[in-house]
C-alpha cells in the first residue's frame, strides 16, 4: 500500500461518516480502539493483488520506474453502542454503513477523495450486519462492515546501484566428476 492510497480511503471514510463518527474515531485496524466511544469505525485492507504484469522504465543509468495495476479489498467496520436512552439507535451502525457505501462512486466525496486520487471504486459494495459475530455482553450491540475493492496504477521510482564486480567459487556436487570452478568478473 502506498502512503497516498492510505490517506485517500481515510479521508473518504471521515467525510462519508462526517458528522457522525468523528475523524479521530476512524482508525487503521491494529490501533487501538476508542475505549470510551460511542461510535467508532475500523479500515482495513482485505486482499492486495496484482492484476497486471509490471511495466519496468528504466529512467536513467541510475533511476528506474515500475508501474503495476492492483485490486485491492477493504473493509469499513463501523461499531455503535446501544445507548438506554436511545434505544431506536440499534441500527446505527447499519445506517452509517450504507451511508459511507452511498459517498463511493458520488461526485463530492467518492469523487474528491478517491477517484481524483486514482483509486477507481470496482464491483458492488457489499454491507454486512455482523452483530451477531459477538456473544451477548459485548458492549458493542450494532456492528456492520462494508466491503469494496479499488483499482489502483501503482508507480515505484528507485535508484539503481552499480555491481563492483563478482568473485567466488562454483562446485557442482552429485556428479560422477566434481566440477569445481572459480568465478570472476569485473564490470
Amino acid at each position: 500500500m502506498t502512503p497516498s492510497e492510505l490517506t485517500a480511503i481515510r479521508s473518504w471514510a471521515v467525510a462519508a461518516l462526517d458528522p457522525y463518527v468523528p475523524a479521530s474515531r476512524v482508525i487503521w485496524a491494529r490501533q487501538d480502539h476508542p475505549r470510551e466511544a460511542r461510535c467508532f469505525a475500523v479500515l482495513s485492507i482485505l486482499s492486495d493483488v496484482s492484476i497486471s504484469t509490471p511495466d519496468v522504465v528504466r529512467l536513467s543509468s541510475t533511476q528506474r520506474s515500475e508501474t503495476q495495476d492492483v485490486l485491492v479489498g477493504v473493509e469499513l467496520q463501523l461499531f455503535s453502542r446501544i445507548s438506554e436512552t436511545e434505544p431506536d439507535h440499534w441500527q446505527q451502525a447499519i445506517a452509517l454503513v450504507d451511508l459511507a457505501r452511498r459517498h463511493l462512486r458520488s461526485e463530492s466525496v467518492g469523487r474528491e477523495h478517491l477517484a481524483d486520487a486514482g483509486l477507481g471504486v470496482s464491483g458492488s459494495a457489499d454491507i454486512t450486519d455482523i452483530s451477531a459475530l459477538v456473544e451477548g455482553g459485548s458492549l458493542w450491540d450494532s456492528r456492520a462492515a462494508l466491503t469494496w475493492q479499488y483499482r489502483y496504477r501503482r508507480r515505484y521510482d528507485y535508484a539503481l546501484g552499480d555491481i563492483a564486480g563478482v568473485s567466488g567459487a562454483l562446485t557442482a556436487h552429485n556428479t560422477p566428476d566434481s566440477l569445481t570452478a572459480t568465478v570472476t568478473a569485473e564490470p
